[in-house]
């Protein structure tokens, strides 16, 4: 991403706006992010493209926290038994993929699919005596990729958390997620993988999107959880589409 034109951030700007809509309407919108990054950035790396669509996500996620910031609340004992394997992970995963060519973006898409379709149910099921280690795994997909960590923190952090309320649970969630984003997108910035005016384009077009799908969710009836999935799972098909053919058709 050493050589940006000026069409390419427009595009990358004026496309990062529905896919923001999408991430507050639906979620799974790093499916469609990342085959975006592909065609405008084909010979970009693994890390430059994940870190760059990252920037955008610490941005939204922040300006979620703190709108509900009312009801965060933060149990330091139990969560930290969560925090110190997901940072830890979350720190192995992005210096795994920083030098990573397009080619491995398939594997990865096929676990975040599988992450995504699993998660929550999945760990529900694990032993404790494998919290810890099960927590790092979640850590380090999220350095690599990250598409539905959401809903395996929440998971997560409920094993732990039991007295509280969902609402509480999800809002803590969140704030993980935000940090390890920054840890991350910090990883990424320090190795040299984040290029300013690609990232500022995204991240104005993520925010735009992100607002308006607020004002949307709050006028619209929400689509039956059935038909998100279908959804999502074309999201799916059409990241690995646009993957295969970005690796072999080019």
């Amino acid at each position: 991403m050493d050589h940006v034109t000026l069409i390419q951030l427009f595009t990358l700007f004026l496309l990062a706006i529905p896919i923001g809509i999408y991430a507050i309407l639906f979620g799974g919108a790093l499916f469609l992010s990342l085959p975006l990054f592909q065609i405008l950035f084909p010979g970009a790396l693994v890390g430059s493209i994940v870190s760059n669509i990252k920037v955008g996500s610490v941005f939204r996620n922040g300006m979620a926290l703190y709108g509900g910031r009312e009801a965060l609340s933060f149990s330091f004992n139990k969560t930290t038994k969560v925090a110190i394997p997901l940072v830890l992970g979350t720190i192995v995963g992005s210096l795994g993929i920083i030098s990573l060519s397009q080619i491995f973006i398939i594997p990865i898409l096929i676990i975040a699919i599988i992450v995504t379709e699993i998660s929550g149910t999945t760990i529900s099921l694990i032993p404790n005596y494998f919290y810890t280690f099960l927590a790092f795994l979640t850590g380090f997909y999220i350095g690599i990729f990250g598409a539905g960590s959401f809903v395996s923190i929440v998971a997560l952090l409920h094993i732990k958390n039991t007295e509280k309320n969902i609402a509480k649970i999800r809002m803590e969630a969140l704030l993980l997620e935000f940090i390890l984003a920054i840890i991350s997108v910090s990883i990424f910035f320090f190795g040299g993988r984040i290029n300013i005016s690609v990232a500022f384009a995204w991240t104005a077009g993520s925010l735009i999107g992100g607002y308006l799908g607020g004002k949307i969710v709050k006028h619209t009836a929400k689509l039956s959880s059935k038909k998100q999935k279908y959804l999502l799972r074309i999201t799916f098909a059409l990241a690995l589409i646009i993957a295969l053919w970005n690796v072999f058709a080019r």
